[in-house]
């Protein structure tokens, strides 16, 4: 309890910092909230990016914007899930700016079913609240804070998906043998 932790060998968090390990949020604290969200930040990327590499590159630059803002923050974050999910939805958006990824024809998507062409030909932003909403099962107000927009834009979104995937669902039933 007495001792100096700033001090100790094995410590780099603080290192020169002169203030103790209770002011600063750890890395390890910060690495373990990571890894439980990291499957979902992966999956998001990928819906949104339609492209696995580029996925893996945007959660990794995700990860290091969150933890340079965690230690900002020094590890205040409410609902790190969402808040986490929400910097990897924002690094995606800018990859793809930067990058000028074709979202259109990625390995598999673009031929096959009318669900399938339906959800290529819909905005990333649309892929992404439904994924949000349905595959995460998170509520309106969280999805619309990973995206940044408001609650009823997100259940607008939602349904018009919806609407347009029902009817390819139907396409695909008349069309298949």
């Amino acid at each position: 309890m007495g001792e100096d932790r700033t001090s100790s060998a094995g410590d780099d968090t603080n290192a020169g910092s002169g203030i103790g390990e209770e002011l600063t949020p750890g890395r390890d604290a910060f690495m373990s909230r990571v890894e439980v969200s990291l499957d979902d930040a992966y999956r998001l990327a990928t819906v949104l990016l339609l492209d696995e590499a580029a996925a893996g590159d945007a959660v990794h630059r995700a990860a290091l914007r969150a933890w340079a803002r965690y230690r900002r923050r020094r590890g205040a974050v409410i609902n790190f899930a969402t808040w986490f999910l929400g910097i990897v939805a924002r690094e995606c958006r800018r990859l793809r700016r930067w990058r000028l990824l074709t979202l259109r024809g990625g390995p598999g998507l673009s031929h096959g079913s009318a669900m399938a062409e339906a959800l290529v030909s819909s905005s990333p932003g649309t892929r992404a609240a439904l994924f949000c909403r349905y595959y995460l099962d998170l509520p309106a107000d969280e999805v619309a804070h990973i995206l940044g927009m408001s609650p009823g834009g997100v259940e607008s979104r939602v349904r018009r998906a919806e609407r347009r995937l029902g009817t390819a669902l139907e396409q695909d039933e008349v069309l298949r043998p």
